[in-house]
């Protein structure tokens, strides 16, 4: 019993000894004393079955049991015995191991469970700059810098017009994600160095890796790190819990970490790292977590990141079975905007509303973030962090999206459909929405269970009054409600409106404050437009009217109104 450290990664820790010159019901019990909670004072004690010499056992002499033994060893008074008790995952702290003889502790060692995957078992600290090493290195992506704007665009960083203002990113400044992801294969048995990266960015490029703005989708750098000899497989998204992300990394290995450099409050993630375990024995929230830092190949702990968690990309090995079903869906929106995503009994909430403050999580088994890939060289934050939401194992039915504007311009959304495996099944995107702050343009999307099967944008506000049927010739995202009012500066309204597919588009009619406004819509069997229209000071009166077919063959009209008070 030499033993001095032990990781809480490891599946078992042991002892052994030797008993000798036995005598007749001489008894030898192994007892583990061990802390309740990580780093904690109080402690427990699980005691082996014990040990038994027996001198005569059915005639046959000197001989040795233990209650789950197949049978007796015998013809010797002494033998070598090695206890193995299944530690994974369990407290980290001061450990003991106490020998019993005939109820009296004879020997004992005491050793530390380190809170942290063992040191020969980490993969190695890769750099996200691999031309620091000789490597060459192309562009990151498909997304440039426009230096006028300071946004983000996509481009084709080889072929850049010349009156662009455009500068591709490079590897050093965005590609701390893709690298995380890079040195969590390696863990599971890939071979990937600084100078695969380049090769690693070309094919994610070309195999749907990226999201618009240079984000990994984690899910598609499955198969680059198994072409690479990693036995691994995505599982999901999981908000910042450290708890959670503890029990992962000993389960499971290390995980993708969401941190932020730059602000010790914000939630939204900035930059990725590798976690591997705390650099104490405990969960307190300031005790820092131990990463590899892709931003110079580092072996640090999270003080610079000022020890949070935002947010783990989960990884397992292909031989574990998945923790929970990780069939779903993700929202992901760009621009300014944030969700706030309602279940189908509308009961439960999560999201952001940006107007109100309010964070909502209350759907089960789903998370609401924002991520981005800030700059590491110049630390220029990200200046369009992505926002979405996910679930695994939705309920099926009609989940109610809010898309709550932060800003005046457009957005887009992209709605993605997971199967049993977490693989990407489908993908229907929604572009260039225009938006306001404040404004409220809602979405019906319908989850039928079937990850195949894209899902589809419906406007989610039915004005009301009519069967519906009826009411489903006229939908809006926005306005999201009957009566709305919007701050006293603002002078139009931006009208998003779904035709129905029965509709009959020359008895459509639209009236502003008593004026025809029809000329202003385009109204053509299902499709969708967005409209803005004048406000003046005060109320504004909107009414809308279209005749549409039911199934049964009848006639029947669609009346809808909103008010909209200015001030």
């Amino acid at each position: 019993m030499a033993l001095t450290n032990a990781y809480y990664r490891d599946a078992f820790t042991g002892a052994d000894f030797f008993a000798l010159a036995a005598a007749n019901n001489d008894q030898w019990v192994m007892r583990a004393i061990y802390p309740t909670t990580d780093g904690g004072s109080t402690t427990t004690s699980l005691d082996s079955y014990p040990l038994t010499f027996y001198s005569s056992v059915s005639g046959v002499s000197d001989c040795f049991y233990s209650p789950g033994w197949l049978y007796y060893i015998c013809g010797s008074t002494g033998i070598d015995v090695q206890y193995d008790d299944l530690t994974q995952c369990d407290p980290a702290g001061n450990w003991t191991f106490q020998l019993l003889y005939n109820t009296a502790i004879v020997d004992q060692r005491s050793f530390t469970m380190n809170l942290q995957v063992p040191p020969g078992d980490l993969p190695v600290a890769l750099d996200q700059n691999p031309t620091k090493f000789g490597y060459v290195a192309g562009p990151y992506d498909d997304i440039c810098k426009d230096t006028v704007t300071g946004n983000t665009v996509s481009c084709d960083p080889n072929n850049i017009p010349p009156n662009e203002p455009w500068q591709p990113y490079k590897l050093s400044q965005k590609a701390c994600a893709m690298t995380a992801a890079a040195m969590a294969a390696d863990f599971h048995g890939g071979q990937i160095s600084e100078g695969n990266l380049d090769d690693m960015d070309s094919y994610l490029s070309t195999h749907g890796g990226f999201d618009q703005n240079g984000n990994i989708y984690f899910p598609n750098v499955v198969p680059y790190g198994s072409v690479m000899g990693a036995q691994w497989n995505y599982v999901s998204p999981k908000p910042a819990n450290d708890q959670g992300l503890r029990n992962d990394i000993c389960q499971y290995g290390p995980q993708i970490m969401g941190v932020n450099a730059r602000s010790s409050t914000t939630s939204k993630v900035g930059h990725f790292v590798l976690a591997y375990g705390k650099t104490q024995n405990n969960m307190a929230s300031t005790t820092p977590w131990r990463i590899l830092d892709p931003d110079g190949g580092r072996n640090i702990d999270s003080t610079i990141y000022y020890n949070r968690n935002l947010g783990e990309r989960f990884y397992k090995g292909v031989a574990d079975t998945y923790p929970f079903p990780v069939y779903g869906f993700e929202i992901r929106v760009y621009s300014p905007v944030e969700l706030v995503v309602t279940t189908p009994d509308g009961r439960e909430k999560t999201g952001f509303d940006p107007v109100s403050g309010t964070t909502y999580n209350s759907i089960p088994n789903a998370m609401y973030s924002a991520e981005g890939l800030d700059d590491d060289v110049t630390g220029e934050p990200d200046p369009d962090p992505v926002k979405f939401f996910y679930i695994s194992g939705p309920a099926v039915g009609n989940y109610t999206i809010q898309a709550i504007g932060t800003g005046s311009g457009t957005y887009s959304m992209q709605v993605i459909t997971l199967d049993t495996n977490a693989n990407q099944a489908a993908s229907t995107e929604l572009m260039d929405v225009p938006t306001s702050p404040g404004a409220v343009q809602q979405y019906s999307l319908n989850y039928g269970g079937d990850a195949t099967a894209p899902l589809t944008f419906q406007a989610g506000y039915a004005g009301g009054g009519q069967s519906k049927q009826v009411n489903a010739f006229l939908q809006y995202s926005s306005p999201a409600a009957a009566r709305i009012k919007v701050s006293a500066n603002v002078t139009s309204y931006r009208i998003a409106i779904q035709f129905g597919s029965t509709i009959l588009p020359a008895t459509f009619s639209a009236a502003l404050n008593g004026n025809d406004v029809s000329t202003l819509f385009t109204p053509v069997a299902g499709t969708s437009e967005s409209v803005t229209v004048p406000l003046q000071p005060g109320s504004n009166k909107l009414l809308f009217k279209v005749q549409g077919v039911e199934i049964n063959g009848h006639t029947a009209t669609d009346r809808d109104s909103f008010t909209i008070i200015v001030g």
